[in-house]
C-alpha cells in the first residue's frame, strides 16, 4: 500500500516560498516516503500541542504531516528554527 500525498493550503504556500532545489529535495523525499508500506518507522511523532502530527526531516527543514487513512497529509514545510511556532 502506498499513500496519496495531500497538501494543506499552508503547506502549498510554504513549498512555493522555497527555492527550487530545496523544494525538489522535499518533494522527492515525500514521494519516497509515500511509497512505503508502513510509514511508522519513517515518521517521528511529535509531542505537546503537536501530538497529533509527525515530522520528516529533510536537511534543516521539517515536514509536519499526519497519516489520515490512505493519505499522507502535509501541513507545514519550514526550517527547524521556525516550524514549531504558531
Amino acid at each position: 500500500m502506498s499513500y496519496e500525498l495531500a497538501f494543506t493550503v499552508e503547506a502549498e504556500a510554504d513549498l512555493k516560498s522555497l527555492d527550487k532545489t530545496t523544494a525538489r529535495r522535499i518533494l522527492k523525499k515525500l514521494q519516497q516516503v509515500s511509497e512505503y508500506e508502513d510509514v511508522a518507522h519513517i515518521l517521528k511523532p511529535l509531542t505537546g500541542t503537536w501530538s497529533e502530527y509527525s515530522r520528516i526531516r529533510v536537511g534543516s527543514y521539517r515536514v509536519i504531516c499526519r497519516v489520515s487513512g490512505e493519505q499522507l497529509v502535509v501541513h507545514r514545510l519550514r526550517k527547524r528554527s521556525r516550524v514549531y511556532r504558531a
